[in-house]
């Protein structure tokens, strides 16, 4: 299957993210895929950001260490980067596991 990609700014609401996550108490890996998906795309996440944000929440108990494993593996998404002639992160390329956007 071919896969898509999609290009993504890194100007992204994480911290509309990050709220909803803390609004909500107690999450699963399956309830924050499905508010990921719900209001903000998984496409526009920095997986860097993501994975900080998850052990952020780790530490204060809101999310088991299991969930972010499941969450960060490679089936549920990857990416890859470009930098500019500058040396910093411009544009990531998204796609999940199936090759959807």
């Amino acid at each position: 299957m071919e896969q898509i990609y999609q290009r993504v700014r890194l100007d992204v609401p994480f911290r509309l993210f990050l709220l909803k996550i803390l609004e909500s108490r107690a999450l699963t890996s399956s309830d924050i895929k499905r508010l990921m998906k719900a209001d903000y795309p998984t496409k526009h996440f920095s997986r860097r950001r993501l994975d900080q944000i998850l052990h952020d929440m780790s530490g204060k108990g809101l999310i088991s260490r299991k969930s972010i494993e499941h969450i960060s593996s490679d089936d549920f998404c990857r990416y890859t980067y470009t930098t500019t002639r500058f040396g910093k992160e411009k544009i990531r390329y998204y796609t999940n596991a199936l090759g959807e956007e």
